[in-house]
Formats: C-alpha cells, sequence, structure tokens
C-alpha cells in the first residue's frame, strides 16, 4: 500500500510500543491515529483507499467491535483480518480458559473483506466457523487455506525431520542426555554450530538444568515466566521483548542449548535452532499433539540464507529431534512414529 501515493495500511496490534502509530509517514499526512476508536473519524477524513490489518489475539474481540459499529463494507476501506496462530483462538460459547481468546468469528467474517487465519496446527471449530462464509456465499474471501506440512518439505520451505528416540525409567530429561546429544547431533553433522531446544516441565527444573550445564561448560540460553532471560549463574537478563533474546542466540557463534517451557512453542522465529529435544509425547492428547507440532516446527527451518536451496547445496539438511520416552512402553515410540509420519509424509521422515 505504501507504494500506491495515498493508499494507506494500517497494522493494529494490542503489543505495538507506538511506532507504528508515530511514523514519518503518518505524520507527514496528519493522521490523528492513535486508538482503536479513532478509525471511525479517521475513515471519514481521509478520502483514500484504505487496508486496516488487525493482528495479535487480545486485539481482536475489540476490533470487531469497531468494524461491526462502522460497516466499512462497500466504503472505500477493505478490512483486512488476520489471524495468527489460529489454533489459540476460541469460537465457542462455552470457553472456560481465560488464556484463550474467544472470538465472534461470524460478525468479523461478515465485516470484513478478507479473514485469513493461519497456523500449523488448525482447530477444526475455528476452520468450519470461517469456511461456512464460502459455502454461504456470502463473502468468499474469507477462507482459511491449508498448506501441509508435507507440501512444504516438497517445495523447500521447510526441512525433514530426522527423529531419534532416547528411552529412560526416569521421569524427566536429565544433564546426560542432553549430554549424549549434544555429541550425536555434532558427530552427525560437524558443519554447523548446533542450538539445541529442549523443553521442559517446570520453572525449578528448568533452572537445575540451566545450572548443571553451565557447570559442565556449556553455553545456555534459557526463558521461563519465573526467571525470565537467564544466560548465566551470575546473570539475569531482562529484555524489553523477545527480539533482543532471540539475536543473542542467533549472533552466538558455538554450540549451545536453548532451554524453555512453554515460551517458545509458537510464534518464534530463531532462525539458528538446529535440533529439538521433547518429553514423550501423551498419548491422544491434542494439546501435546499441539505442542509436539509446534516445537518441531521450530527446528525445521533453515538456516539463515538457505531458504529455498536445494537440499543437497545446504549445510543444515534436517531438523535433528529427540524424543525421550519410557523404556517400559514401546507403544508411545510406535504411536508417535506414527503420528510424525502422518504430519511430515512417510518419505519425508528418516529415523
Amino acid at each position: 500500500y505504501k507504494s500506491r501515493g495515498l493508499h494507506v495500511a494500517f497494522f493494529v496490534n494490542s503489543s505495538d510500543n507506538g511506532r507504528n502509530y508515530n511514523s514519518a509517514e503518518v505524520k507527514r499526512m496528519n493522521i490523528q491515529f492513535k486508538k482503536l476508536k479513532d478509525l471511525s473519524s479517521f475513515a471519514d477524513d481521509l478520502m483514500s483507499d484504505i487496508a486496516i490489518v488487525a493482528s495479535c489475539h487480545k486485539s481482536m474481540p475489540k476490533f470487531i467491535k469497531v468494524i461491526k459499529s462502522q460497516n466499512f463494507i462497500g466504503k472505500n476501506i477493505d478490512v483486512i483480518s488476520y489471524i495468527d496462530e489460529s489454533h489459540l483462538i476460541d469460537v465457542r460459547n462455552n470457553n472456560e480458559d481465560d488464556q484463550v481468546v474467544k472470538l465472534d468469528i461470524d460478525t468479523l467474517c461478515k465485516f470484513s473483506t478478507k479473514v485469513y487465519a493461519l497456523t500449523a496446527t488448525p482447530d477444526s471449530e475455528v476452520v468450519m466457523a470461517i469456511n461456512r462464509w464460502n459455502i454461504l456465499g456470502n463473502n468468499s474471501a474469507n477462507y482459511i487455506h491449508h498448506v501441509r506440512p508435507i507440501e512444504s518439505i516438497r517445495d523447500n520451505i521447510i526441512l525433514p525431520p530426522h527423529v531419534s528416540y532416547i528411552k529412560t525409567d526416569t521421569d524427566g530429561i536429565s544433564i546426560n542426555m542432553l549430554k549424549a546429544i549434544m555429541k550425536d547431533t555434532c558427530k552427525n553433522n560437524p558443519y554447523i554450530h548446533h542450538k539445541i531446544l529442549v523443553t521442559l516441565k517446570g520453572s525449578e527444573e528448568l533452572k537445575a538444568m540451566r545450572d548443571a550445564l553451565e557447570k559442565e561448560g556449556y553455553k545456555v540460553f534459557s526463558t521461563c515466566d519465573k526467571y525470565k532471560y537467564g544466560t548465566s549463574l551470575e546473570e539475569d537478563l531482562e529484555y524489553s521483548d523477545v527480539t533482543g533474546f532471540i539475536d543473542d542466540i542467533d549472533n552466538y557463534q558455538g554450540d549451545c542449548f536453548v532451554l524453555h517451557i512453554r515460551q517458545l512453542i509458537q510464534g518464534i522465529d530463531i532462525k539458528s535452532l538446529t535440533d529439538c529435544v521433547i518429553w514423550s509425547a501423551d498419548h491422544g492428547s491434542k494439546k501435546s499433539y499441539r505442542h509436539t507440532v509446534q516445537i518441531i516446527g521450530r527446528t525445521l527451518r533453515p538456516l539463515f540464507g538457505e531458504r529455498g536451496l536445494n537440499k543437497d547445496l545446504r549445510k543444515k539438511k534436517v531438523g535433528e529431534v529427540y524424543f525421550i520416552t519410557p523404556s517400559d512402553d514401546a507403544s508411545v515410540q510406535d504411536y508417535i512414529s506414527q503420528f510424525v509420519c502422518r504430519f511430515y509424509g512417510f518419505d519425508n521422515v528418516t529415523f
């Protein structure tokens, strides 16, 4: 839109720090736009084509109220509603989880020119709610488009997973496991720095693991609600947002561990992650399935500069995935193997 003269696009995000609202372009056009409620007067004053793009789940309910009250459809405004990580929203009326944002999808579709909902793990109820508008023919531009991981691997967008199993009698991930994994993955591919994403169950476990690994001489990055972005025994770093933390990992020239609990599951693009360690998935758990796919997805992204390259030309050819499974229950490994093959394609997964 910027390249089209007076055409203007707004990106509405509840976590925005004001940079979008205070840009030079906005000041040049003397646009007074600070809150969602300012949309109506702004739209009336400016006679040009406008796209309003809303993101961040906490913004969406307020945004839906605004576009419904103003009903921009038929005017000179395109309302493009974009829902990233759409599996994290709820379209039901009986939502009991305060952490999940309830969205009035019908109203959003009715008063938007386009609705995009993107996720690697689609929720069937959200998909049906949005695609219902296609069936009704009221607004054929509202849709969810599925791009299966099998297709993404085929098109060189993401890498195929290489899955390894470690069987254990313990009830968690141990430092000896991580030491063995670091040794194994460096042996498998000595041409890159290995940055291993490790998903742990709680903050105390994370702190103990971080301390133990650092005493062994490993570089460790970690993030959790309680200990924030600690990167050493003596120092707990504070960042204004997660961007600085990601940059520090990407710019580190060496092998390291990246510890987290739930912070790095979705919506985080750390381009240098190479491997991941996952505690065995629960059988048939919808939540566990999504978490597993999202965690694996962090390591299937090509290294910086290698996206689109032919597989043979890449230094990182696969995403290494290590599952820790109970030694007394072979069905867990069987379930994971079948699940991974169905999701990423039988011909793409190696074990």
